[in-house]
């Protein structure tokens, strides 16, 4: 269910494997550009600042609030460079700038493992325990690309936190095994719908 008091954060993978090619010709950035724009779209419906957007590569970066005009324009004057810091995006995002009185949905494209999985594993945990309900933070990571241990760090993150003491299940993993023949922009817009 759509909840219209809540943020919404789009963080994307613009590490140096984005920029390679998908089946279809296109690259994974410019792909992830393409659906971003729909989701600023459907976001701007539902949150009247619009959709917060992260690029995290070696170093993370907030590009502030993007409307479906100016989404584009981030995608183009950004190019994919280095590592995947995914810790780094989740220690900035969750445990620094979100008060967790204002209900967030976190949205990271990524394609690759990131750097330091227990780290980003970590920062996970530690955001859950900020939390007094499980309304509060949701995070889906959808995943571009095939690379297979990706697939299997996200799918850990979707199951097993709870067990390594996280206090709320708050990720879901849209893997890309599992487009079929969906697209990304198809599985963010699922993934606010949640």
């Amino acid at each position: 269910m759509v909840d219209l008091m809540r943020d919404y954060v789009l963080a994307v993978d613009a590490s140096s494997s984005m920029a390679m090619k998908l089946p279809d010709g296109r690259t994974r950035w410019a792909s992830v550009a393409e659906a971003a724009f729909g989701l600023a779209m459907a976001i701007e419906e539902l949150d009247p600042d619009g959709i917060e957007v992260y690029l995290f590569a070696s170093k993370v970066n907030s590009l502030g609030s993007a409307t479906a005009q100016t989404v584009a324009e981030l995608f183009e004057k950004n190019k994919p460079f280095g590592s995947t810091n995914l810790a780094g995006l989740l220690n900035t995002v969750l445990l620094q700038k979100w008060q967790p009185e204002v209900p967030m949905t976190l949205l990271v494209v990524t394609d690759g493992q990131p750097d330091d999985r227990a780290a980003a594993a970590q920062a996970l945990i530690a955001a859950t325990k900020r939390m007094d309900s499980d309304e509060q933070l949701a995070v889906s990571f959808v995943q571009v690309g095939n690379d297979e241990g990706a697939a299997n760090f996200l799918k850990f993150l979707d199951d097993e936190l709870v067990a390594m003491g996280a206090k709320f299940d708050v990720v879901d993993t849209f893997p890309a095994s599992a487009f079929g023949d969906r697209s990304i922009e198809d599985l963010l817009r699922a993934a606010i719908a949640d």
